[in-house]
Formats: C-alpha cells, structure tokens, sequence
C-alpha cells in the first residue's frame, strides 16, 4: 500500500471516529432529551391532574354556589311578591281613604254651600232687622217726644186728679145720703200705648170719647192672665182718645205691666 492510500484509510478512520463520537455523543443527547421530556410529560400530566381537580372542586363550588344562587332568587321572588301583595293592600287602602276624603270634601262643600246660603239669609234679615229698629227708633222719638209733652202737664194732672177725687168723694157722699140709686158701672175695654217707668205711669186709649170716669179701676190682662190692677188718674190734654193710669198693685212682682196689654173694668162687689 502506498502512503495515499495510508492517508484515505487514516481519514476514513479518523471520520469514522468522529462520525462515532457524533452518534454517540447524539444518543446520549436523545437519552437525556428523552429523560427530559419523560419528567416535563409526567410534571405536566400531574399538573393536568391538579388542574383537573382544582376544576372539579371550582365545578362543585359552582353547583354549590348556582344551587344558593337559585335559593336567593327564591327568597327574592318571595319578598318580591310579599311586597307587591303588600304594595297591592297599601294602595286599595289608599285609595279607600282617598274615595271617603273625597266624599267627605264634597259633603263639606255642600255644608259650605249651605252655611253660605244661611248667612246670606241672616245677612238679608239682619238688614231687614236694622231697617226695623230704625223705624222703631223712629216711632220712640214720636213717643219720647209725646211723653216729653205729658210730663210738662203731670203736675196739673195731679192737681186735676185731686180736686176730681175731692168732687167724687162729695158727690158720693151726697148720693148715699140722698139715696140716689147709681146706674150699673160701664164696661171699659183698652190697651196700654206707653210705659213710662221713669214717671211711674201709662197711656191707655181710653179717653173722654170713651166716657171712662177719672178714677176708674182696671185689670190688666195678658194672655188670659191677670197681670195688676191700675186706675185712671187723667186725661191727656188735647187728646179725647187717652188717658193717664197708674198702677195700683202686681200680682207677680217680676212680671210688670208692658206695652200691648189689654185693661178691661174692675167690677167691684157691693
């Protein structure tokens, strides 16, 4: 063998080595790849595993917390419907209240209504009334200045009354001795015009057209009620139609003689 061929065996030899140590060297990798990869596979499956069971146990925590979840919304509906039941119940109560306010305004308004009318009506009388007293006031004056006018005359009155009393008494005394036989006593039937409290006396509307004697007795009457008895003491000057009368006694201290009452002759028995 020459040297070349010395030298192509050499490298054969020295290519075959390393084409060797290559192989070697490449299964050796693989052997430890191979390891590696065993140990990330079964790291991974366990990690699998772990997940798996974490996602059980998250999947029972779901159905757990789905089936509270679901409990919730009963409650929920519960109290919903509980709170428009009671909802339902505060309405129809409020608008019971509201029907009977309504009614009761309506009733106001009629009373309202009717007080409005009322006082109108007692507005109208009230006027009417005043209209009245205004009159009345009027007729007191016509009467307050006639009473004026007789109280200027009350002391001849007086005098007057006194010597017709003095005749009377002379005159009687006369008959009785004569035997003069007296005709029965007139009926007198009148009513009391005034009332004056201050003089102590009353007009009657009898007068000398009435051929009442001065002196005569007279009931008064109100209602059918014996009231008093009074006496004619007068005539009223410039008048034929009335007379002054005083009041002899009462029957019932609270109960006095008034305007508008009738008087009517006292037949005294013999």
């Amino acid at each position: 063998m020459n040297k070349l061929q010395w030298i192509v065996i050499a490298v054969l030899v020295v290519a075959i080595g390393v084409v060797g140590f290559f192989l070697w060297q490449e299964r050796d990798t693989r052997t430890k790849v191979q390891k590696t990869l065993d140990a990330t596979v079964t790291a991974f499956s366990n990690k699998v595993d772990e997940l798996h069971q974490k996602l059980d146990d998250q999947s029972n925590k779901i159905v757990g917390l789905d089936k509270q979840l679901k409990d919730e919304q009963a409650k929920v509906k519960k109290c919903e419907d509980e709170k428009e039941a009671e909802i339902a119940k505060v309405k129809a109560d409020v608008e019971e209240k509201v029907a009977e306010l309504k009614s009761e305004l309506e009733k106001a308004q009629t009373e309202i209504s009717a007080a409005q009318n009322r006082e109108k009506e007692v507005q109208d009388a009230l006027d009417a009334s005043k209209a009245q007293v205004a009159s009345l006031n009027d007729t007191i004056k016509a009467k307050d200045s006639t009473i004026s006018e007789l109280q200027g005359t009350v002391a001849d009155w007086q005098k007057q009354q006194q010597a017709a009393a003095a005749l009377a008494e002379k005159f009687k005394n006369r008959l009785l001795e004569n035997k003069i036989s007296i005709e029965p006593e007139k009926q007198f039937y009148g009513n009391v015009l005034v009332v004056n409290r201050e003089q102590d006396f009353l007009i009657l509307d009898l007068g000398k057209t009435d051929d009442i004697p001065v002196g005569t007795k007279l009931n008064v009457v109100r209602d059918n009620h014996l009231i008093g008895k009074i006496t004619v003491d007068r005539f009223v000057e410039g008048n034929d139609e009335l007379s002054i009368a005083t009041v002899d006694c009462l029957y019932d201290q609270n109960d006095t003689v008034r305007e508008g009452d009738m008087v009517k002759s006292d037949i005294a028995k013999n």
